[in-house]
């Protein structure tokens, strides 16, 4: 056989041919591999993670009916918690009230020792009185009635009060009254005759005129007591003329005339006005003597109350020349209080204080005779 002949050509040729050939082989195995791999992915999925997805889907249902109970017991759980929670409020008011209820009870055993102790102290006061002597009780009792008289005599013709002497001897009766001694029936009939002559007494006035007295003070200032001259022009004097032009002429002749001068004749003389400061130097004396009038109403001087109302009706006399009504007014509403009786006249002596002053020196000499 012929020998093949190994030129250049043909050597490069067969170098060229070894290269692409092992790059196809390599794509080859590549192309495997990964065939390979995602072959070994699905069967892992399908051995492995479908079952447990199945499983999933099977537990489902099982989940969704569990968590009904669950919910449930929840519910059932917060009610429990609920109904602990008020009872632990009820128990902390019962407990609460428990408490009450035993200050209630401590405060109820005190006011019992309280109510205790006072019986005894009542049942001591008793059993002092009951060995208290009656004569004694008797000897305190008409002192007190002649203490009440004889301050009943100094409030009615001292201080002038005799309500008040009124009520005094009313003390008195009822003091004496307690004993019910037939002994003192005389000073108890005198008592209630002295009572009842205080108490037929009329009532005194004096406040009321010395409001009176105050009104008529600002009388009094409200007043113009300046006197004015009447005008020679207020009256014309009348002539009687008659109704003829002539007389007309005449008549205002002796008009115009009248204007500058007017002779009359007075069948008395003439009284002069008073001057100003004659007037005002009077209405001072006048509102002086109504103050003074005031003053002795509330003090109840009847007489330096009757003396000043006197002095201002003069006064108002004097000054009569005014021409106001209200002055007229004023001069009668003095005389009115100027017959006033402040005071009632009060008794001359009171028949009781000597009785009871008499049985109060007996009770005296009876235990001056028993002292040793």
């Amino acid at each position: 056989m012929a020998k093949a002949k190994h030129t250049p050509e043909a050597t490069e040729t067969d170098t060229t041919e070894a290269p692409v050939e092992s790059s196809r082989t390599g794509r080859w195995f590549a192309g495997l591999f990964i065939l390979l791999v995602i072959a070994g992915a699905i069967a892992a999925a399908y051995f492995y993670v479908w079952p447990s997805f199945q499983k999933l889907l099977q537990d489902e249902p099982t989940a969704a009916a569990t968590e009904t109970p669950v919910t449930a017991k929840l519910e059932q759980l917060d009610q429990r918690v609920n109904g602990l929670q008020q009872q632990l409020s009820q128990l902390n008011a019962d407990q609460a009230r428990y408490a009450t209820v035993d200050a209630m009870q401590q405060s109820q055993a005190q006011l019992y020792q309280e109510l205790r102790a006072t019986q005894q102290a009542l049942a001591a006061l008793q059993t002092e009185i009951g060995l208290l002597d009656l004569s004694a009780q008797a000897n305190w009792r008409i002192i007190e009635a002649h203490q009440f008289t004889q301050r009943a005599t100094v409030k009615l013709w001292v201080e002038g009060e005799p309500e008040a002497a009124q009520q005094l001897l009313q003390l008195a009766h009822d003091q004496l009254a307690q004993l019910n001694n037939p002994a003192h029936l005389t000073a108890r009939q005198a008592l209630q005759n002295d009572i009842q002559t205080l108490r037929a007494l009329p009532a005194a006035q004096h406040l009321d005129a010395a409001l009176s007295l105050a009104s008529l003070r600002s009388l009094v200032s409200e007043i113009d007591w300046t006197q004015t001259p009447q005008s020679s022009f207020a009256k014309p004097v009348e002539r009687d003329l008659g109704d003829d032009w002539l007389s007309n002429l005449k008549r205002s002749a002796l008009a115009l005339s009248d204007q500058f001068i007017r002779i009359q004749t007075h069948e008395q003389p003439v009284e002069p006005l008073l001057s100003h400061s004659f007037t005002l130097l009077a209405e001072q004396r006048l509102l002086l003597q109504l103050q003074l009038a005031q003053q002795a109403a509330l003090s109840g001087d009847q007489t330096l109350y009757v003396l000043s109302l006197n002095e201002a009706t003069e006064l108002v006399a004097q000054l009569d020349g005014i021409d106001d009504t209200r002055v007229t007014t004023l001069a009668s509403q003095l005389n009115a209080l100027t017959d006033l009786t402040l005071q009632a006249s009060y008794p001359d002596s009171l028949q009781s204080p000597a009785l009871v002053a008499r049985l109060a020196e007996k009770l005296l000499n009876d235990a001056a005779g028993e002292t040793p």
